[in-house]
């Protein structure tokens, strides 16, 4: 077991063991966001939350991971990762553990620090990716593995425990995680080599390029989740039955399995900037289409193609990231944006919702789905411009 994990040209490259704990760990930091609407609403259930509450601890978590992630990718250097690790899960641990005992506003600021030790997790896991030699196949793999982790325990907690001990006893299973975490620790490096040196790192300012693309994953997220947190309401309002809607977000979750696979298999075989494009211009059809209220097989399709799309596009954002900073700083910031794209969403969304009509929703998502792709589009075309003008060899005619 390595002190110091070199990757990417630096050395020998991790071994399969340390890549598949620093994944592990940050999958467990994220369970929780697969169970947000059914432990928060089994809470909500008992009355230990009102639905003010349901938002605040949703948000709280989402944030905190997204800022504290985003925090440590500026501040913090990769040393002493597996007692930094360890230290998290324990506080992790603690937060679940303690949101058993805790009602209203305490489960809100539990919710926080729990936040708050999954996002320092979760960077460590994106120390590891940004430095791959295939970054996006490790994010594709990462973020398979923390969705199958999810939907497995989405799957079997309503049908198991849960009808008979409440929201406890997923809360209890999130804890025993967080411990259990505590194993992986020991796998991972303990520290990384800093991020390769180019010609534009000559400061430690991000580059205007890399905040550009950050923006780009800010709100290809935000677009994301918008519309998630309302898709069921979308698809009863226009008239597929209540049934069928929520029927939609397991044909979804399964979807985003597939498309966390399709992503793994051909990354490396496409091109990541392009692939992340189609994307987009996608999910602006898609939005059309639930625009036009289809019926129920139509919209099961285009929920399934929505949820596919999601995890599809999410690991080659890591390529468009490094495209613009070589230096790969920006792309250790990632998860950073996505999380607060995440938490952004349904706020943009929520303003312009009512109880009656989605078209608010729709208008807003499509918006902000047409800005993300345009900002990527022309970032990665002055890129390829610029990349085409070095290489071309000017021959200076003879005397």
């Amino acid at each position: 077991m390595a002190d110091s994990m070199r990757i990417d040209g630096f050395g020998v490259p991790p071994k399969t063991g340390a890549i598949a704990a620093c994944l592990i760990l940050g999958s467990i930091a994220l369970l929780m966001l697969g169970l947000q609407p059914l432990l928060l609403g089994s809470l909500a259930e008992a009355g230990r939350l009102d639905v003010a509450e349901v938002g605040y601890a949703a948000t709280s978590e989402l944030l905190a991971i997204g800022i504290v992630s985003a925090l440590a990718g500026m501040l913090l250097k990769p040393h002493r990762l597996r007692l930094m690790s360890i230290a998290a899960c324990l506080v992790l641990a603690a937060a679940n553990f303690g949101t058993i005992y805790v009602d209203g506003m305490g489960i809100v600021l539990l919710r926080a620090v729990a936040g708050s030790a999954s996002g320092l997790l979760v960077w460590v896991a994106v120390n590891l990716i940004t430095r791959g030699q295939s970054p996006e196949r490790l994010s594709g793999i990462f973020v398979t593995l923390q969705t199958l982790m999810q939907f497995a325990l989405a799957a079997t907690l309503p049908v198991t425990l849960l009808p008979i001990y409440g929201a406890n006893v997923g809360l209890f299973a999130l804890g025993s995680f967080s411990v259990l975490a505590i194993a992986c620790t020991f796998f991972i490096p303990d520290r990384f080599e800093p991020l390769p040196k180019t010609e534009e790192t000559t400061s430690t300012a991000l580059p205007i390029s890399g905040i550009v693309a950050l923006l780009v994953v800010f709100l290809y997220l935000a677009a994301i989740v918008g519309l998630w947190v309302y898709i069921e309401r979308v698809g009863v309002l226009a008239g597929v039955s209540p049934r069928t809607a929520g029927l939609a977000v397991a044909v979804a979750l399964a979807a985003q399995v597939v498309g966390g696979f399709a992503a793994t298999a051909l990354a490396g075989r496409v091109n990541a900037v392009f692939a992340f494009i189609a994307c987009g211009l996608a999910n602006i059809a898609l939005v059309g289409v639930f625009a036009l209220q289809p019926g129920a097989t139509v919209y099961l399709l285009s929920v399934a193609a929505f949820g596919f799309l999601w995890l599809f596009a999410l690991p080659f954002q890591v390529p468009l990231l490094i495209e613009a900073d070589p230096s790969r700083r920006s792309a250790m910031l990632m998860a950073g944006a996505q999380l607060l794209g995440c938490s952004a969403g349904p706020m943009l969304t929520s303003a312009v919702a009512t109880d009656h009509d989605m078209s608010g929703v729709l208008d807003v998502t499509a918006v902000v789905f047409v800005l993300a792709v345009a900002i990527a589009f022309t970032l990665h075309l002055r890129f390829a411009r610029a990349h085409h003008a070095a290489s071309v060899i000017i021959v200076e005619p003879a005397d």
